[in-house]
């Protein structure tokens, strides 16, 4: 085994020991690392991105590779690169956090990107890591941080700033996906001691009659949507997304398409949707531009 395949090997160890794809795809992921690492020999005058984007441009040029196969060859790449790499090589000066916070950014963004986190999620994690970064910055800390300093980010807060336990948690959950993806930060049981407790109040529950009253108080445009909100229980942003060709009039159920986590779910209405419809006097594209300008969060 010559030492392209060695590092190749541990490679595929490090995609099974991280997670970071299915145990069936990990050999495509290696061997669209193994093409780019040749593809790029002799090219060490250029930077990463322009190798990555000529690289992109020659499997362009190959009819019988397809879109989806180009972009698991890119996300293969670029765990390689920033990942892997950086595991293999932690006092590499490119991966020093704190002296370049955009770069830490940029990667944190591609990962996101490259695990598939909802638009929301992403925002929020790039929000919270920012603050962290800010932090560590104003604190004088120009190394890799440790989980001392998690816990004296998310103490300060806590105790200064009087965040919600669920803001601590986000916060917490952003900064695990930092050192976890981003930097490789061994952050040992942090993650099993340091989430704050949440307060679970006693759930407020509305009688039959008052959510009738609340549904004929709608406005007619907004009725039915407030209908399957409450009687399916979707999500906003699942409602907004909602097709026709995704509701069986048959069997009453309606499926929902790339809901949280990227899952597909199936849930049942019991109310007559198409009764509703054809007495409803806006059009299908009034209901789904007043639905996205106008819909409460």
């Amino acid at each position: 085994m010559n030492k392209l395949d060695k590092i190749l090997d541990e490679y595929h160890k490090y995609l099974m020991f991280r997670k970071l794809c299915k145990a069936e795809h990990a050999p495509y992921l290696v061997r669209w690392a193994k093409q780019f690492l040749r593809f790029a020999k002799g090219k060490t005058g250029h930077k990463f991105e322009t190798v990555i984007e000529m690289f992109r441009c020659h499997l362009e040029q190959n009819p019988r590779i397809t879109d989806w196969q180009i972009r698991q060859a890119i996300d293969a790449v670029i765990i390689y690169k920033h990942q892997f790499r950086q595991s293999q090589f932690p006092d590499a000066p490119s991966s020093g956090l704190g002296l370049d916070a955009k770069a830490t950014l940029e990667k944190a963004r591609q990962f996101a990107s490259l695990k598939r986190y909802a638009r929301s999620t992403r925002k929020t994690y790039l929000a919270w890591i920012r603050r962290f970064l800010h932090w560590l910055s104003q604190s004088g800390v120009d190394r890799k941080p440790t989980d001392e300093d998690i816990k004296g980010f998310l103490t300060r807060l806590a105790m200064k700033e009087g965040r919600s336990a669920s803001a601590q948690n986000q916060a917490f959950s952003a900064l695990l996906f930092l050192c976890r993806n981003v930097i490789d930060v061994d952050l040992h049981d942090m993650s099993k001691n340091v989430r704050a407790k949440r307060y679970r109040p006693l759930p407020t529950v509305l009688s039959p009659d008052e959510v009738r009253r609340i549904i004929d108080n709608a406005e007619p445009k907004y009725r039915l949507m407030v209908r399957l909100i409450y009687g399916t229980g979707m999500r906003k942003m699942e409602l907004l997304r909602l097709r026709v060709k995704d509701v069986n009039f048959e069997y009453a159920n309606i499926f929902v398409r790339d809901g949280k986590g990227n899952k597909d779910r199936a849930v049942t209405y019991c109310f007559p949707i198409t009764a509703h419809n054809r007495r409803s006097p806006v059009s299908r594209s009034d209901q789904y531009q007043s639905s996205v300008t106008h819909i409460p969060e």
